[in-house]
């Protein structure tokens, strides 16, 4: 499934700026990311190497305040989320080749289902230890994005079709993921620098996971936006 949401995430909309971007980022080759394997990751989505670079930024800029998250649940005795987070965080990162983390999130995601906080606080220190060094690792990759021209994009979308679009949307996340994707895209493009353009970032992310329960959260609260 991995590699289905690598194919709809290169499949995005197709100017001739944004193919000349993805073209470049296909003939450059990955800088060495610490904490990353990105040769087995790779090799599970095909080599597509455009949708592992969007998927690696994704990555990085839902836990830059991860483990603040969890201590903040763990602290106030709310346990259940704290596993959630983690088992989220443990999901995305072996998808992206971040083996440590992956470990690390799942001791901290069973000490919580277990209700042991002290020790799930005491596995975090090795978590934010191993995610820190992954995520100074990957801000190598905005300087190749800085090189690459901006692509024009709307200002507003009328809310009767953001409507049905997020209707159709939410059917597919049911029974075609790939076809969520392609679709989500196009909700993207058509919502570029409107006041969506978070909600609908956060339910790639939730695709990236395999997490339809959060892509739908998502989709609720641009309901309530419209």
């Amino acid at each position: 499934m991995f590699s289905e949401i690598a194919e709809w995430v290169a499949q995005s909309e197709k100017p001739q700026q944004t193919d000349q971007k993805e073209e470049r980022a296909e003939s450059e080759p990955l800088p060495e990311l610490p904490g990353i394997d990105t040769a087995d990751a790779l090799e599970r989505i095909g080599g597509n190497q455009s949708a592992y670079r969007r998927i690696l930024g994704n990555y990085r800029d839902r836990n830059l305040d991860v483990v603040e998250r969890i201590t903040a649940n763990i602290r106030n005795e709310e346990l259940t989320e704290a596993a959630h987070t983690a088992h989220s965080l443990k999901g995305s990162s072996g998808n992206i080749g971040a083996r440590q983390i992956h470990q690390y999130a799942a001791s901290v995601e069973q000490h919580c289902r277990d209700e042991q906080p002290a020790q799930a606080l005491e596995a975090l220190g090795n978590l934010h230890t191993s995610l820190q060094q992954v995520i100074d690792g990957l801000a190598q990759l905005d300087e190749t994005a800085d090189e690459s021209a901006p692509v024009e994009s709307n200002a507003d979308i009328d809310p009767d079709e953001l409507q049905n679009l997020l209707q159709q949307l939410e059917g597919y996340l049911d029974n075609d993921l790939r076809q969520a994707g392609t679709l989500l895209k196009e909700i993207q493009q058509k919502a570029t620098n409107t006041e969506f353009s978070s909600s609908l970032s956060e339910i790639e992310q939730a695709l990236n996971e395999f997490d339809i329960d959060a892509a739908k959260t998502s989709i609720g609260r641009i309901w309530q936006q419209v």
